[in-house]
């Protein structure tokens, strides 16, 4: 059930980025960025230590680029190194 929900809370996330975007609601987009960016953190730690290589690969640099998106330079540095 909580696997569910992560994956509906992403797929929404997923759809609600570009969507900002595209209408140039920039702090909307921000806001969701930053909430995306604590929902994927949140599941790295639960879910990194089942994960093989190449789907650590993907899911850090997704993260990195949720972070360079909004100008955070702090957390891109942290997946890129991790990376």
């Amino acid at each position: 059930m909580t696997k569910k929900i992560g994956l509906a809370k992403e797929e929404t996330m997923n759809g609600i980025l570009p969507s900002c975007k595209e209408l140039n609601k920039e702090d909307k987009h921000k806001r969701y960025v930053e909430e995306a960016l604590l929902f994927k953190e949140e599941l790295w730690e639960v879910t990194q230590a089942t994960m093989n290589a190449p789907e650590k690969k993907r899911f850090l640099r997704d993260i990195k680029k949720l972070a360079l998106s909004i100008g955070d330079h702090g957390r891109e540095k942290i997946y890129h190194e991790a990376y």
